[in-house]
């Protein structure tokens, strides 16, 4: 298992949002951008776009309160990651900033094969702070639990010592997740 979203959970989801995300198929995704639409952020961008000429946008994974997730293509790795971006238009942009500049750093420190990679970081064109990470696209943790009536000793422990073995060294690098609950651990 690989643990999930970021390391410094700062983004909820928007309720409306969120319930949209987990329909990727055509129809879903016209709903997200539907509801992204009264919502726009000059941080925001398009399907197709290309940013920093390496990460061709595909799809939008996620929105929360503070910034966007995105599916791109990356032409640099030759492979699909996960694009983080801080949204513009939010209370106190340079606290936030530099929050997600030092959950940059903190990510970018981490090694355990438990814990999502993250490959580049840097500033968009349109002054758009993002960080590029492996793309997760394994079952969460949550809907591994709720399609399954049982668990052994053994399958409990496999993962709960993955996830720990992320925890210990997040915390020893004086990280704390701030929001680790099953939807934000992907099985891989």
């Amino acid at each position: 298992i690989t643990a999930v979203r970021d390391v410094l959970q700062d983004d909820f989801m928007e309720s409306d949002v969120q319930e949209q995300i987990g329909n990727t198929t055509q129809a879903g995704m016209a709903n997200i951008h539907k509801s992204l639409a009264d919502k726009r952020d000059s941080a925001q961008f398009d399907i197709g776009q290309v940013i920093a000429e390496r990460y061709k946008v595909v799809k939008i994974l996620g929105v929360g309160g503070f910034g966007i997730v995105y599916e791109c293509e990356d032409a640099q790795l030759n492979r699909h990651i996960a694009l983080k971006t801080l949204k513009h238009n939010i209370p106190d942009y340079t606290r936030a900033a530099k929050r997600f500049e030092r959950e940059i750093a903190l990510s970018q420190e981490l090694q355990s094969e438990h814990t999502v990679k993250v490959f580049d970081a840097g500033v968009a064109e349109n002054d758009t702070l993002y960080f590029a990470m492996e793309l997760l696209t394994g079952e969460t943790l949550e809907a591994y639990i709720e399609r399954r009536e049982r668990f052994t000793f053994l399958e409990t422990k496999k993962l709960v010592l993955q996830i720990l073995d992320s925890l210990r060294e997040a915390h020893q690098k004086g990280v704390v997740h701030r929001d680790l609950k099953p939807s934000n651990i992907s099985l891989e």
